[in-house]
């Protein structure tokens, strides 16, 4: 694994990642984007399972967020969900100047599906193909989220941690998981990955009032159906959740988005449901069937 940095256009160094194989020709690159209170070495294991398949793999740490955010984690940027968004395009340049001649595909978990619902409404042609995990097409209790956001915001500013937004839009995520024995019960039914989670110190810390209000914001407008609309109709989409997923209600909100696209005209769109795993389905006691099911729908995507 290679470790580079590159500034963006606001001059925030960016810190990021290349898996390379070791010997033979390389079929097509794999950008990864990870989700919010992580990084992207959380997705080691699944870089290295795409290089034993023959891909290069890159992925960053979004500002706020692992090595690029040390320092300030859980604040973007100055221009917050969309500087991100501009980040994982800079690398996206990086790759394809790096490698032209390759088909780019993108892995996207939670935070970072989101964002590349954004990313493929502005420049969809940049991937044959897309995989999500840990998403979906609605968000419960948003206006809530904005409304909420907006009024502490006024009092605390965008920089105060979103402790009291935490309680009303995380904290429920845990609940159906009884005896509920940490805050992040609903990422993983693995404890040895929870424990890894809460041990790593660049993991599970809380973002900012900030961070909460452009999310809700972003994703307000990435649903509009105008922006959907935009989306390349031959793009490769494949749709990755965990039937125990209590952020898109078990997963009834990742439906609707598989639903959405199809609607749209997406014909190339194909999803699985993972029923013992929860959010996090490339971290949970299916990871091996999940890494190797989007293995697999890259090698056919081709």
């Amino acid at each position: 694994m290679e470790k580079f940095t590159f500034t963006d256009h606001l001059g925030i160094e960016i810190h990021a990642y290349k898996w390379v194989p070791d010997s033979g020709e390389s079929k097509a690159v794999v950008q990864i984007a990870h989700g919010m209170a992580e990084h992207a070495l959380r997705f080691s294991h699944v870089a290295e399972a795409l290089v034993k398949r023959g891909y290069i793999v890159y992925g960053n740490d979004h500002t706020g967020h692992g090595k690029t955010g040390k320092q300030n984690l859980g604040l973007l940027g100055p221009e917050g969900w969309n500087g991100c968004v501009k980040d994982l395009k800079q690398l996206n340049d990086i790759i394809k100047k790096e490698h032209p001649t390759l088909p780019i595909f993108y892995i996207g978990h939670s935070w970072g599906s989101l964002m590349g619902q954004d990313y493929i409404q502005q420049w969809g042609t940049d991937f044959k193909g897309v995989i999500f995990s840990g998403t979906y097409g609605r968000k419960a209790k948003l206006k809530l989220l904005l409304s909420v956001g907006k009024a502490i915001m006024k009092i605390q500013g965008l920089k105060s941690e979103a402790s009291l937004i935490y309680k009303i839009a995380v904290g429920p995520f845990s609940k159906p998981f009884k005896p509920v024995k940490t805050p992040h019960d609903w990422r993983s039914s693995d404890e040895k990955v929870i424990q890894d989670f809460i041990d790593d110190p660049l993991a599970g810390f809380k973002v900012t009032n900030g961070w909460f209000l452009e999310f809700g914001l972003a994703i307000k407008r990435i649903w509009q159906q105008e922006n959907e609309a935009k989306i390349p109709k031959n793009i490769g989409v494949l749709l990755l959740n965990g039937g125990l997923d209590s952020t898109c209600s078990m997963p009834a909100d990742f439906l609707l988005l598989k639903d959405r696209y199809e609607d749209l005209g997406i014909k190339n769109i194909q999803y699985k449901i993972y029923k013992d795993s929860r959010h996090s389905v490339f971290d949970d006691v299916q990871r091996n069937e999940v890494i190797d099911d989007a293995i697999n729908w890259l090698d056919s995507h081709i």
